[in-house]
């Protein structure tokens, strides 16, 4: 009966959309102003990769350490190295390399435990503050602190600055992405949480030309973090999320900001109407019972099925983030112009995504899941084969891998919301956004492990190749989900049929049952508002 009421209350609200547009003009401006803070949060990724990536560099004190130590690589007898690119970084400036490469790998570290710790929280403020405030504040902090390490004279600071900067990143992502998902109707869901990714690559773009134009750390950070303080400028004529209000019993502002939405036909919209909806919605909502069962990330490992799924989603979760964010580190350790080989990673990010919806669509989430982790294993093992003096091979392979990792990023996000039952849905997708941070966070000490002697890249891309290939092994033991009924109980869970044949052209086959399109539609659609308070559940 609870879930009943649940799910009657969430539709009473999505029936504003029956009046309002679901998409329309105002809307559509405030969501690519939204999505426009993506701009910048690419300069903290960016930061990672360019102020504290490691230039080449050579030992210099000595004759024959030019013959015996080969170029980035810290030998034994050499007490002074000279670095070779133009840009400086941190690494370039404090001598971060050697015995002293523990530090940059820290700070990059601190900058993940930041996100780890933030998103843990991020979903209580959003919620308890409003998306509006949380917006505004956790994007002007996050560039004056960035800004500010641009000033910083210790690696201890910068180690600070840089928790402070990814913990109030990830609380903005989170206030973002649940207004962008709140903005709109349940048909629409789904192109607004994907299309704010082409702002990304824009960002990373221009956030590519600052760096070239600027070679100075210092100066990059300065530039890069400038545009995120004309947002907070527009707080006053922002409106608040519609769906925050009306759960906080603010009914006069929501119907207010519901106006500007426009008709969903050519006719006015009728005010009476709007307002006498809004307010059956707050009263269902404060008569909902406030002794329903409380879920705890134990409950993922309650069953058999549900602990052989949680082990395998939350390895996948680990590998993926943690390939994926060294691969996006190693950058300045490839062979080639580190400002094209970012600009091809960001590129090549654009058909792969797409190339990858379609396919997820026409042959389920196994299959398509599987083939990503598997080329991107054989991307990175390939390493071993390739002579040194085709060096950039390496590269083409390192961007290739870390593409089938992108896309896999979406996609194992998609399987857990699909896989696990309502009630613990945002507790699974919690839980594999945190083991994600533990693999990101030791992403950096892989990097820095290249330096020494006896250890070549091809080392940890081989480490890399082999779990992301266990991984694709490990995720064929999960059910196809693409037609199947998403659950609502653990119990339910434990008994349903599961299938694991493979959709044909995006038809169900054997006995999968196929949904009405629009039901499956909407049920992915409301996923994402279970997804952007996910971590905050666990």
């Amino acid at each position: 009966m609870e879930k009943e009421q649940e799910k009657k209350r969430y539709i009473e609200f999505d029936a504003v959309f029956d009046i309002v547009n679901t998409f329309g003009f105002y809307q559509n401006k405030l969501y690519w102003f939204v999505s426009c803070l993506k701009l910048p949060m690419v300069v903290q990724f960016g930061f990672l990769v360019f102020a504290l990536g490691t230039p080449s560099f050579r030992c210099t004190s000595s004759t024959i350490a030019n013959i015996t130590c080969p170029i980035k690589k810290c030998c034994e007898n050499c007490t002074s190295y000279a670095f070779k690119d133009s840009f400086t970084s941190i690494v370039k400036e404090w001598n971060l390399i050697c015995d002293r490469a523990y530090i940059a790998a820290a700070i990059q570290s601190s900058y993940f435990v930041g996100m780890l710790v933030g998103s843990a929280i991020g979903g209580h403020l959003s919620d308890s503050f409003g998306r509006k405030n949380c917006i505004f504040i956790n994007c002007f902090v996050m560039v004056s602190v960035s800004l500010g390490s641009a000033f910083a004279d210790s690696y201890i600071l910068s180690c600070v600055l840089r928790f402070a900067v990814g913990f109030s990143q990830i609380s903005l992502m989170v206030s973002q992405y649940t207004f962008l998902i709140e903005l709109v109707g349940p048909k629409k869901r789904t192109l607004a949480a994907n299309a704010t990714e082409f702002v990304w690559t824009i960002g990373a773009l221009f956030f590519v030309m600052i760096v070239y134009l600027l070679p100075k750390w210092r100066h990059t950070v300065i530039a890069g973090n400038l545009v995120g303080f004309v947002f907070p400028l527009f707080y006053r004529v922002f409106p608040e999320s519609p769906r925050w209000l009306v759960a906080n019993g603010h009914l006069d502002e929501a119907h207010a900001v519901l106006m500007k939405y426009g008709s969903k036909t050519k006719q006015p919209i009728d005010e009476v109407k709007l307002m006498t909806l809004l307010k059956n919605i707050r009263e269902e909502q404060l008569t909902r019972p406030q002794h329903a069962k409380k879920y705890h990330i134990l409950d993922m490992f309650k069953t058999p099925r549900l602990r052989r799924w949680s082990l395998i989603v939350c390895f996948n979760w680990f590998v993926i983030s943690l390939v994926y964010f060294a691969l996006m580190l190693f950058v300045s350790q490839l062979t080639g112009n580190i400002f094209i080989n970012v600009l091809i990673m960001e590129l090549v990010g654009i058909p792969s995504k797409f190339i990858s919806w379609i396919v997820v669509l026409k042959f389920g989430r196994r299959l398509p899941f599987f083939t990503f982790n598997v080329l991107a294993g054989i991307m990175l093992f390939s390493f071993t084969f390739v002579p040194k003096k085709y060096a950039m091979v390496t590269t083409v392979l390192a961007i290739l891998g870390k593409s089938f990792m992108d896309v896999n990023f979406d996609n194992v996000f998609l399987i857990t919301s699909e896989l696990y039952p309502t009630v613990i849905r945002n507790i699974a997708i919690g839980t594999g956004s945190m083991t994600a941070r533990c693999g990101a966070i030791l992403a950096p000490y892989f990097v820095m492990m290249t330096q020494f002697p006896g250890i070549s890249i091809t080392f940890p891309m081989c480490i890399f190749g082999g779990l992301a290939i266990v991984a694709a092994i490990a995720a064929l033991f999960l059910p196809e989900t693409l037609f199947a009924n998403m659950h609502q109980s653990i119990e339910e869970t434990e008994e349903v049929v599961l299938h694991y044949s493979i959709p044909c052209c995006g038809k169900p086959t054997g006995h999968m049952v196929k949904e009405p399109h629009a039901e499956k539609e909407d049920l992915t659609a409301k996923n994402s508002d279970d997804i952007v308070e996910a971590v905050a559940t666990v």
